[in-house]
């Protein structure tokens, strides 16, 4: 037994899901993980339905480039605006505007309206709303951590990108195979619903 100068005190046991502890982390980590899932479910369901419009392998993989082309080019805009706007706002914008479009999807896609320029076209605004929120999303980690959660926060933000990587596509193969593309379009939209109510 030492005496009570000498004792040192125990390590704080510290647990890497310590930042799921804070509510609106934990909301913000769900619905964040949900919208990713919806997004990955619309990818797939773009790519089946211009399958079905044309048999171009381009126009099939401009799909992809209309998608992610705007991170590219918007990247470092998108993150010099998450700098100087409230980031709050912003984000639930741009969730709006990507909701709307979705939803814009998949009523044509009911109405039998869709052509490829359409859709590609559609599939390039939801990236462009993506490219534009990407950095308002990993700048207010820090906000809403303490700093020495912040470390783990990151990574529970990779783990739910990757869990949504991994359910994504089969949940959207699953729905695009029963109910059609149109469908996987409404579920994306209502998945940037649940960011915006969220926030």
């Amino acid at each position: 037994m030492c005496a009570m100068d000498d004792c040192e005190p125990e390590p704080e046991k510290y647990s890497p899901l310590t930042p799921l502890q804070t509510r609106i982390f934990l909301a913000i980590w769900i619905a964040n993980m949900a919208s990713n899932i919806g997004s990955l479910i619309q990818s797939v369901g773009e790519k089946v339905q211009m399958t079905q419009l044309t048999s171009s392998t381009l126009l099939v993989a401009l799909i992809e480039t209309g998608t992610t082309l705007p991170i590219l080019v918007l990247g470092l805009a998108a993150g010099a605006i998450a700098d100087i706007v409230d980031r709050r706002r912003w984000l639930i914008a741009t969730q709006v505007f990507m909701m709307l479009v979705a939803a814009g999807m998949s009523l044509l896609t009911f109405q039998r309206l869709v052509t490829p320029a359409i859709l590609i076209a559609m599939a390039m605004l939801i990236g462009i709303g993506s490219s534009l929120s990407m950095p308002a999303f990993q700048a207010i980690v820090p906000e809403i951590l303490p700093k020495k959660d912040l470390s783990a926060g990151v990574s529970l933000n990779s783990a739910g990108y990757n869990i949504s990587r991994a359910l994504g596509p089969a949940l959207g193969g699953y729905i695009v195979q029963w109910a059609g593309p149109a469908w996987a379009f409404l579920l994306n939209a209502v998945s940037f619903l649940a960011v915006v109510l969220v926030l």
